[in-house]
């Protein structure tokens, strides 16, 4: 039993010790722990890295699009095929 109790101790005051840890961590890269306003570039830091890689996402998943309809298109000897039809999409 009283070994129970002192890996249920150890746990407890590593569970603390890694929360206090993270909350450290949040803090700074928050900007807490820094001057009033300079936490401002680092969102502004991490909201250009969301931007940079939506993009590189929407520029992979058309270049993927791309290469699967060429494929298809070679598969089924039609150049043509999967292009929209102009009736439904009058703006193209």
């Amino acid at each position: 039993m009283g070994r129970a109790i002192w890996i249920g101790v150890k746990f407890l005051s590593g569970a603390l010790i890694g929360a206090v840890i993270g909350a450290t961590v949040t803090a700074y890269a928050a900007g807490a722990a820094d001057p009033a306003g300079a936490g401002e570039g680092v969102v502004a830091g991490i909201r250009m890295r969301m931007n940079a890689a939506k993009e590189a996402g929407d520029a992979a998943a058309m270049q993927t699009e791309a290469a699967l309809t060429q494929q298809f298109r070679t598969k089924v000897q039609d150049p043509e095929a999967l292009n929209p039809p102009t009736a439904l999409h009058p703006n193209v």
